[in-house]
């Protein structure tokens, strides 16, 4: 039979019932905390950083759609952004050239073409216009007919990646 090493005192309750106290030594308290502070760093090593990398740059291409939009209204202008493979830029009136400085800084960028990190190529090329209803256009302003889908090229993920291309819907402009 099974003898603990611990030790054991009697108290006395209420009503003369005897109650035994034991407890964990400091020993086992540490030796619990470092062997979850292995298995957390094991865990921290498997997460796959790439993936969470393309999230975060479509993430940051539908911020900057909604950005062009969002100007787009307010300016009564065409606003677009140019997607060039892994970089893209925000233009006014789809300007290729800036005479009139009509390429526009996205907010928090320290340039006008912000270039994805890492070399991820993942949009092909598209350029993408809001008229000042909001809604997606050419750059004539006239709205188009259909939906607009962009393409995340997700080849380089392992497979089973949930990441995929999205949508900006014609006649609302709601990026899905």
């Amino acid at each position: 039979m099974y003898k603990s090493t611990r030790t054991s005192t009697k108290c006395t309750g209420h009503a003369g019932h005897v109650r035994l106290q034991a407890g964990i030594s400091m020993l086992e308290i540490v030796i619990v905390l470092v062997l979850v502070g292995i298995l957390a760093t094991a865990a921290i090593h498997t997460v796959d950083t790439q993936e969470i990398n393309y999230y975060a740059e479509v993430d940051n291409l539908q911020n900057a759609l909604r950005y062009a939009q969002l100007l787009a209204m307010g300016d009564q202008e065409v606003w677009n952004i140019n997607i060039k493979n892994s970089e893209y830029e925000l233009q006014r009136n789809c300007a290729t050239q800036d005479p009139e400085g009509r390429l526009v800084r996205l907010p928090g960028q320290g340039s006008v073409v912000y270039a994805i990190p890492n070399g991820i190529s993942m949009f092909g090329s598209q350029n993408i216009a809001f008229n000042s209803r909001g809604q997606p256009s050419g750059c004539d302003g006239v709205a188009l007919a259909g939906d607009v889908v962009v393409t995340v090229d997700t080849s380089k993920l392992p497979s089973g990646t949930k990441l995929g291309d999205f949508t900006i819907t014609a006649n609302t402009g709601f990026i899905q």
